[in-house]
């Protein structure tokens, strides 16, 4: 119960802050971005996802790995440090994917 109560403080501190910095016509740039508001309790109108941007033809449920697409549209790797995500790393890399996508369109 004590994490419950650990989290759900820090969720509601977050979501005072996300909204504070974050506001309805601000563009929210990721991949996977809906693991991390769902577990935020989040809701944003205005999200471009990498991971939807970029399909996988195995189906829709399948998602490609940030660190694959980087490699393949970039020409860089990144989340290789072992030593886990770093996020700055991963939103660069997202940011960059989707101004890709955007400038140049289909795959």
């Amino acid at each position: 119960m004590k994490h419950c109560l650990c989290f759900t403080l820090f969720c509601s501190c977050f979501q005072e802050e996300f909204v504070g910095l974050v506001h309805k016509e601000t563009i929210l740039v990721g991949h996977s971005l809906e693991n991390d508001l769902m577990a935020l309790r989040i809701s944003h109108g205005l999200i471009i996802d990498t991971a939807v941007l970029y399909k996988y033809n195995r189906g829709s449920r399948c998602k490609i790995a940030l660190r694959v697409l980087t490699k393949k549209f970039l020409g860089r790797e990144i989340q290789n440090t072992g030593s886990g995500h770093d996020s700055v790393e991963d939103a660069r890399a997202a940011l960059e994917l989707a101004i890709l996508k955007i400038k140049h369109g289909k795959d």
